[in-house]
């Protein structure tokens, strides 16, 4: 009965006014539902059947490769343009080097392509139908950066090939982009379009420049769609960057491997960027969450001289936060414990909560696990409660934590 309604739901999907990427089979009785219950956030007594990926057949007219901000170099097929699942698709990924060469993908070939999970436009392979000519090359994949030209490397534990010069002006682009971004420095109005012109145009040569555009305004207004008002938002946005913390800047130079957390961590082991400066892989791995992987990137980072001269360039700009969070008191009990907040809180934010919770030198995870010692559950609490429960980890209510985060009274599981 359930694979009949499969396929009579298959053959009305194109019909509907909607679009569909499978069905899903429930018991159709709400005792069992409840005999049954959860897996995490996932109903013991229901399950998704997922249709195949529609595909499509079209021309792989170009392989191109773009350049990222750590310098990876990812190919992309350009495309004929052609309808799959209700959406014209005119380029798709290609993965990597290896990939291309495994199916051997090449330009003007015929090729099967698919969204994956009716998202991702990607190339899956060469078409039955395809018929090469005689002077059909394979691809090769660049030795040089496309952007600058420097030779690219490929290290033996990954499939990315990247290019390794950090005067990259592609890499620079992108890396302007992510320094402006909303959970970096959030400089708004400095999006990707405006951070591949100032780069192009000789307004900026590295990150430092950026505060030095209000010394051109009278430029900035030259450019195309750029007029008095966007330049002076832009300005205003650039000069309350400054006010942002360690955290966010150290997050938004873009080192590699170290996202916002990480970033935070940093910030209050080591204050400033000068302290940061000269960390010492012992310091760094003594840091909880810190690995060999994380260390060697900071200490690289940091041993390119024009890194260096970055951040000196920085600091003389007055782009220097110093991080006060007083040091957590080793003797209060959240200090060393795990906690993961959800739900709704009546008396702060999430985010406040768990700010309070790492100055006073707790953990505050976005997921419950066994190692999780207390779960704050605010209203709506939804499945981490179930997991929590599940794991026989300690629930507490907003009141208690605020008492122990203010009293340091140690929350008691009532049995």
């Amino acid at each position: 009965e359930a694979i009949v309604a499969i396929k009579e739901a298959g053959k009305v999907r194109e019909s509907l006014d909607y679009g569909i990427d499978g069905v899903v089979i429930k018991i159709d009785s709400i005792p069992l539902q409840r005999r049954l219950g959860f897996v995490g956030r996932d109903p013991r007594w229901a399950i998704a059947y997922k249709f195949p990926a529609e595909q499509a057949e079209t021309t792989l007219k170009a392989i191109r490769v773009n350049v990222g901000r750590t310098g990876a170099l990812t190919p992309w097929a350009e495309l004929e343009p052609v309808m799959v699942g209700g959406v014209t698709v005119g380029r798709a990924t290609l993965h990597n080097k290896d990939e291309i060469a495994r199916k051997d993908f090449r330009a003007d070939d015929r090729v099967v392509i698919q969204r994956a999970g009716d998202v991702i436009p990607q190339v899956v392979e060469v078409s039955a139908k395809n018929n090469r000519p005689a002077d059909s090359k394979p691809f090769e994949f660049p030795t040089d950066c496309p952007s600058c030209g420097t030779e690219t490397v490929q290290s033996e534990d990954e499939a990315v090939t990247r290019c390794v010069n950090i005067s990259c002006p592609a890499q620079f682009e992108r890396l302007l982009e992510h320094f402006a971004s909303r959970g970096a420095m959030d400089i708004e109005g400095l999006g990707e379009r405006v951070s591949q012109d100032l780069p192009r145009l000789g307004f900026v040569a590295n990150i430092a420049d950026i505060y030095r555009l209000h010394e051109r305004r009278e430029d900035l207004l030259e450019l195309d769609k750029m007029g008095e008002t966007r330049v002076d938002n832009l300005l205003k946005a650039i000069e309350a960057s400054r006010l942002q913390p360690l955290s966010r800047l150290l997050f938004a130079l873009g080192i590699s491997s170290i996202g916002s957390e990480i970033a935070e961590w940093l910030s209050r082991r080591f204050r400033s960027l000068s302290g940061l400066l000269d960390a010492t892989e012992e310091e760094l791995l003594a840091i909880d969450g810190i690995g060999p992987i994380v260390a060697s990137s900071i200490i690289e980072y940091f041993a390119i001289e024009q890194n260096r001269n970055l951040v000196d360039e920085l600091i003389e700009l007055g782009i220097n936060p110093i991080d006060d969070t007083p040091e957590p008191s080793a003797d209060h009990p959240a200090n060393g414990v795990t906690f993961v907040v959800t739900g709704k809180l009546d008396s702060m934010s999430r985010s406040e909560a768990q700010d309070r919770i790492k100055s006073l030198g707790g953990k505050a995870t976005g997921s419950v696990t066994g190692k999780t010692n207390y779960l704050v559950a605010g209203a709506d609490a939804g499945s981490k409660l179930e997991k929590a429960q599940r794991l026989d980890v300690h629930v507490i209510t907003e009141s208690e934590f605020i008492a122990f985060m203010d009293e340091g009274v140690v929350p008691v599981r009532s049995d």
